[in-house]
């Protein structure tokens, strides 16, 4: 099987179906079958001792008769460019927190109470004075320093996405169908 045998399939297909063709396929075969019959003919006359009988067979024509509606259709095809947006992730911005530790100093007042003892002398007779021993305690009192700790918040971090419009330029190859007409039953 050659390389143009699929070619000439479609050519015989595409002829049989163009309604201006002035002969068909069996129109074909029938041709040659009789220029294979005179061939037979000729070679039976020319052993029968060269006695050449000349016979004249006219082909009839048989043309197919155009019909309006039989068409046969060729389409052309292009492709075309179909340019759209998707959206994938481009990165991250992070931020990230991290802990520092500090040491602060703080002077912080307090106070202290202190006991100061006086004698202080008194010359009163008293009646219900009464003679024992005793121990008088009087409460001393100190302040002293609490450290607790709070979070407070010094400052906020804003991250704001803002939409950009840019133009990006894209180049594609794309096919285009041509059709020549090979205008040969014109010509020929």
């Amino acid at each position: 099987m050659g390389v143009f045998d699929p070619m000439k399939g479609a050519i015989k297909t595409v002829d049989k179906l163009n309604p201006l063709s002035s002969s068909d396929n069996s129109d074909q075969d029938q041709s040659d079958q009789d220029q294979s019959d005179q061939r037979e003919a000729d070679q039976q006359n020319e052993q029968r001792g060269g006695e050449q009988a000349v016979e004249w067979v006219a082909a009839p024509e048989q043309a197919r008769p155009v019909e309006e509606s039989e068409q046969v259709r060729v389409s052309r095809a292009e492709e075309e460019l179909e340019v759209g947006t998707t959206e994938r992730e481009a990165g991250s911005v992070g931020v990230h927190k991290t802990v520092e530790t500090e040491n602060v100093r703080a002077a912080v007042p307090v106070r202290r109470e202190e006991a100061r003892v006086e004698r202080v002398p008194v010359d009163q007779p008293v009646e219900d004075a009464a003679i024992g021993e005793e121990v008088v305690r009087v409460p001393v009192y100190e302040e002293e320093t609490v450290v607790t700790k709070r979070p407070v918040v010094k400052e906020e971090i804003r991250i704001t996405k803002e939409s950009r419009e840019d133009v990006e330029h894209v180049a594609e190859s794309v096919r285009k169908e041509h059709v020549d007409v090979d205008d040969a039953a014109r010509n020929g």
